[in-house]
């Protein structure tokens, strides 16, 4: 009984470390009780929703309505409360969405109606297209991340092989390899933003297994 009793002292004591290094390194979390969240609605419906907010502090939302098959694209400007919106395209089956802000603060989006899709906003008008064509069907989610010098790149999950796939758009043109394959490998985290780009899968048949490469 001793010794469990001691157990737990060391416990407790280890847990006070750890939370005063975290008050001693992020002291920015003692705020959090102060926090005050509020709910707005945006739409009827979404499934596979994304936001964002820039650096104005305006909002973007992207998002799927299954009434019509819509990718829909939602933006709030920050000092108003209505939230306008607008259809990037239709008629498409269940799917995921990721948005993404570039430096000028425009939307790029990824979707996946059992391919990869990359929309984006110049200001005025939306350009989509499908990327890396031809080579499987698309499943579950996609990741997308723009670099400094404006280029987006995707990571998603190819259920031909179950690869985990990647694609950097450079001088027009969509280049795509794989990063992982068999295994039942699913992506999951986007590409970071630090100079090394970073992406990552979860391996189905060994549980938690986690795993990490340069993009």
């Amino acid at each position: 009984m001793l010794f469990g009793t001691t157990k737990s002292a060391m416990r407790l004591r280890s847990l006070s470390w750890m939370a005063a290094l975290a008050i001693l390194f992020f002291p920015h979390l003692i705020n959090a009780q102060s926090w005050k969240w509020s709910t707005e609605d945006i739409d009827v419906e979404a499934a596979g929703t994304s936001i964002a907010a820039d650096q104005e502090g305006n909002l973007h939302a992207s998002y799927y309505v299954a009434s019509g098959g819509h990718v829909r694209y939602a933006f709030r400007p920050f000092d108003q409360s209505k939230w306008y919106k607008m259809d990037i395209e239709s008629n498409l089956g269940v799917l995921e969405t990721r948005l993404v802000l570039d430096s000028a603060g425009n939307p790029h989006i990824c979707y996946t109606p059992r391919m990869i899709k990359y929309a984006r906003f110049d200001g005025r008008k939306w350009f989509k297209q499908e990327v890396d064509p031809g080579t499987g069907t698309i499943a579950f989610g996609c990741s997308i991340q723009v670099t400094s010098d404006g280029k987006p790149m995707m990571s998603w999950y190819l259920e031909t092989g179950t690869y985990l796939r990647y694609a950097i758009l450079e001088n027009g043109a969509w280049t795509a390899r794989s990063l992982q394959g068999g295994g039942g490998d699913l992506p999951a985290g986007p590409c970071g933003s630090s100079r090394r780009y970073q992406t990552g899968s979860r391996r189905l048949s060994s549980g938690d297994h986690w795993k990490a490469r340069a993009c």
